[in-house]
């Protein structure tokens, strides 16, 4: 795996449990909105019609002391729109979800009273026609108590409906704690993945290089049998790695030629020595045979031949001093190219070794 799947894969893990833990904590505030939702629809606008109901049964009772002492039918009609308005709203309480047995039977009871209610308050119109003072008792003592009657069930509605909704706002403030609880377990899981995902990597990447910077370092010193460098895996720094054990071996064959050059070097300086020794000799041979031939100029013109021979003799001398001559300036200048291809092998590698290790993480960082 390469070094930059590695990283990528990394940041992908650390990315999945962010987007994992941003993913939980969407779907726990929406399940909390529904909540809050249910709380608005349900026990809250149940207690708000449970109070419009009462404010209803209230006035139609205020229209009804009206009536009785102004005797205009326009309160008569008012409570009439009061009482229907009513009926209309404890049919949506009967639609209620949060409906027990108990609160079912008050709201029928409810209902049922609101009907007579009406019915009541139609007989004191009728009762008002004929006799004032009956109609006022009949108010008195039937239809306006039933309003208030219907006033206690509401309260008691009203009642219910405020325990539903402190235990609704309790359960609500229990769901936010346990959210925000999970939240915080999940967040301290991500940071730990993440601290582990990074100290994972950093070691993967980090001990390697180490390691090759180790080995580099004894390299700049000169030590070439070092142990090679392994790195398992397939990345860029395994690959870094062969590279690095292919530079150290080229530069110890590099280092044998050197010592093989230097070795011909001392062999071929030898050889010049023992040639120019030979030359020497052979001077010296040519300088006594000169100074023969000088001296016994006159005893050897009868020897004309033999004077021939010898001086034939001192031309194959002086042409083999040439020869050698020529081969010892040839070897000396090999010799020279030798050397100087040595020195430049020898530069060139100490300043490798040099610029290895100034760039041996810098070469990784970039």
């Amino acid at each position: 795996m390469k070094l930059k799947t590695k990283l990528i894969l990394g940041f992908m893990i650390v990315a999945i449990v962010l987007g994992a833990v941003n993913l939980l904590s969407f779907f726990y505030l929406n399940h909390l909105n529904d909540n809050y939702q249910n709380l608005i629809k349900g026990p809250i606008e149940e207690r708000r019609i449970t109070q419009e109901i009462g404010e209803l049964v209230a006035e139609q009772s205020s229209n009804l002391r009206g009536f009785l002492v102004t005797g205009e039918k326009e309160m008569i009609e008012q409570l009439r729109t009061l009482n229907a308005k009513t009926s209309e709203l404890v049919n949506q309480l009967k639609e209620s979800e949060n409906m027990t047995n108990e609160v079912e039977a008050t709201i029928s009871d409810i209902a049922i009273m609101n009907e007579s209610f009406l019915k009541g308050a139609e007989d004191v119109l009728l009762i008002f026609e004929s006799n004032e003072n009956l109609a006022i008792m009949q108010a008195n003592y039937f239809t306006i108590p039933l309003g208030g009657t219907i006033l206690e069930k509401t309260k008691s509605l009203i009642e219910f409906t405020e325990n539903i909704l402190a235990k609704s706002i309790e359960e609500s403030n229990h769901n936010v704690a346990s959210i925000i609880m999970l939240n915080i377990i999940i967040l301290g899981a991500a940071l730990i993945i993440a601290i582990i995902t990074a100290i994972f990597i950093s070691a993967k990447v980090t001990k390697p290089i180490n390691h090759l910077t180790s080995i580099a370092e004894q390299v700049a010193d000169g030590n070439l049998s070092v142990e090679r460098v392994t790195i398992k895996g397939r990345d860029e720094i395994a690959k870094l790695g062969d590279s690095f054990n292919k530079m150290i071996d080229n530069l110890a064959m590099l280092i044998t030629r050197v010592v093989d050059n230097s070795q011909q070097l001392a062999t071929s300086s030898e050889q010049l020595s023992t040639s120019a020794e030979e030359t020497t000799r052979a001077s010296e041979h040519i300088v006594h045979s000169v100074e023969s031939i000088a001296s016994g100029a006159e005893q050897q013109s009868t020897l004309s031949q033999d004077n021939v021979i010898a001086t034939r003799e001192i031309s194959e001398n002086i042409q083999s001093l040439a020869d050698s001559s020529l081969i010892i300036t040839n070897k000396a200048e090999q010799s020279i190219e030798f050397t100087n291809e040595g020195s430049e092998l020898i530069n060139q590698t100490v300043e490798n070794m040099k610029a290895i290790s100034r760039s041996r993480l810098d070469s990784f960082v970039s």
